[in-house]
This record gives structure tokens, sequence and C-alpha cells, in this order.
């Protein structure tokens, strides 16, 4: 076998389809207690030597053969230092961090996420122009969300600015109405199609949150966009999990869809707007120490109240956690 880079130890002519390939991690300050077993590789703990190996092993390979290569490993130094700040840790390998199948990052360790409650304010970031119309980007804009409200009715929102699609979600006596979600259970695209297995009616709210942004530096900002991402995740054994209503799967049906408004992410309703760029969730102006209240709102289905998050950093993430998401924070609007 060959060292193919620092830390992996291959055949050269492998293509990596049975047999063994060797690979090595840093064992750091950080790593995590092992809590679990595994089928198809063996993890080597050498302290003494600050590695844990990780031993792939092939489906050709019994178990016995793979513990008997294991067994019989040698570590030996040489005399080239590497540097260990690039090295991947045992701890990044057994983070319990999930991510989904596009590669983004959809679950945390809490204690990696700050959240704060309706009512505490905290610092983040916003990008706008001077005085002079030269790009400006501040770093104490503070935020807080005042209130949440949920409602049966578009009755909190300035009639002026409803949304075309939020129209007709609303019956003669001005109540939202019930959304129809349908179960998909997934064909093979040949030999059988989609099919619905079940449908169900679940209630339709409103939710209305207030926002104050306030400038804490000195100068004034103009054209600064705003903009809240409503999340829904589980909190659960330590750990936050985004997770998508659409996406959700259970035993006898694969997605779900659904004729409603429901629709978390990018905020659908916005009480301060400003003809500018290429939207309308621009503040105009702010001037230093003076703070200004927006009003954002959502149409959603009532089973996910409990699980509201809003991202209100202006990335717009909304299914994945992003570094400035992580950096900033959430704010915790469950109901």
């Amino acid at each position: 076998m060959e060292w193919i880079d620092k830390w992996h130890l291959e055949y050269p002519d492998h293509s990596r389809t049975g047999g063994f390939s060797f690979a090595s991690a840093f064992l750091d300050e950080n790593d995590l207690a092992e809590d679990g077993s595994f089928n198809q590789r063996i993890y080597l703990l050498c302290p003494d030597v600050y590695r844990v190996i990780t031993v792939y092993i092939g489906d050709d390979i019994t178990k016995e053969d793979a513990i008997k290569v294991a067994e019989n490993l040698v570590i030996t130094e040489n005399d080239t230092e590497i540097e260990t700040a690039g090295m991947a840790t045992w701890s990044e390998m057994v983070s319990p961090e999930e991510l989904s199948s596009e590669g983004t990052l959809i679950s945390v360790e809490d204690d990696k996420l700050p959240v704060y409650q309706i009512g505490e304010e905290f610092d983040m970031s916003a990008v706008g122009e001077d005085n002079h119309g030269n790009y400006l980007e501040a770093d104490k804009i503070s935020v807080c969300v005042d209130s949440v409200q949920v409602a049966d009715d578009l009755q909190l929102l300035d009639q002026n600015r409803i949304p075309e699609e939020w129209k007709t979600t609303v019956e003669a006596d001005g109540k939202i109405i019930n959304n129809t979600l349908s179960y998909i259970k997934s064909g093979d695209g040949v030999n059988t199609l989609d099919k619905i297995v079940k449908t169900e009616s679940v209630k339709q709210k409103l939710v209305y949150a207030s926002v104050t942004y306030a400038n804490k530096t000195d100068k004034e900002i103009n054209h600064m966009p705003y903009l809240g991402s409503l999340m829904l995740m589980n909190h659960e054994d330590g750990m936050y999990r985004i997770y998508v209503p659409e996406e959700q799967s259970g035993n006898d049906y694969d997605s779900i869809i659904w004729d409603g408004a429901a629709k978390t992410a990018e905020m659908t309703y916005m009480s301060v707007t400003e003809d500018y760029g290429n939207g309308d969730n621009y503040i105009s102006s702010l001037n230093p120490g003076e703070s200004i209240q927006v009003n954002m709102a959502w149409i959603v289905n009532e089973n996910d109240l409990d699980n509201m998050y809003l991202n209100l950093n202006g990335d717009g993430a909304a299914f994945e956690f992003s570094e400035s998401m992580l950096d900033v924070g959430l704010v915790d609007i469950r109901q």
C-alpha cells in the first residue's frame, strides 16, 4: 500500500471497491466518546500518537479477517513533521451535525446556535448606503422581536398591503380557510406513478411579528434592507434540526403537497417598504440612535406553530444553518 496523501493509505491501483483503505484524523481536545457500533469500518484509538486510525472495510472482507488486520497494525514515526491545523479531527468526524442530501447543514448541537427569546435585544450587521451613496456596512445594528401574534384572519395587516396571493385565502366571514394536505407515495416513474394515499384538513394561521431595528452607530444608514426568514426546527436531545413540512415522510408516504397558502422562509408580508433595488423590503433611512418598528407576517399550518424560529440576520437562510446564522443566532417564536 502507499500513502496517497498525508492521511490516506491505499493500494496504488485500487478503485475502492473492496479490500482495505486506511485514514487518520487528529485527536483534539474536543473529541467525543464513541457510543455506537460500526459494521463496515474499525476505529483504532491511538492516544500516544494523538491519532484515531480509521480502517474502511469492503464487503468482500469477513469480520474475522478485518479484526486480524486491525490487531496487527504497527504505527511507526518518521522524521517529517506535518502541520496539524488543517487536519480532519476525530471530533469533527463523530459530530452529530447532519447534512441534507444537497450537502447543506440541517442539524447542529444547541450550544453552537445562539437562540434569543421574544423581547431580547441582540446585535447584527446590516448594509446600506451613506449620505453620498457609497456602500456602507454597519456592525452595530440592534434588533429585537417585540411581539408575535397568531390570528385566524388577516385583520392585523394593513389592508392596502395584503399580498395578492393571500386575498383568496379567506372565507366570507374573513377567516383563513383550511389547508388540504395530500400525502404522496412516490412511484418508480416506469411501472408505477405517484399516488395520493390520504388527505388531511388542517387550519392555517397568520403569524405576525413586530420587530424593532435600532442604529447604534454614529452614521446614518440609507436604503437598509431587512429580512425575516421563518424556520421550522425540532429541538430534541441537545440538537436543533431543521425540517421542511413538504419533505416529511412516513411509513406509507414519501412527501406532502397542499393547496393552501402556508409557506415559511422569506416573509410574505412587510409593513415598511421602499421602492429601491430589487425588492421592497428596505428601510429608507435610519439615523444614529434612531429605531424603527417593522411588521412581518406569514401564513403557516397550525401544527407548525410550536416549531417556529425567526432568522433576522438578512441572509435569507431558512432551510439550512448558514455561517452567519450560527454567529448571529435565531429568535425562538414558538407558540
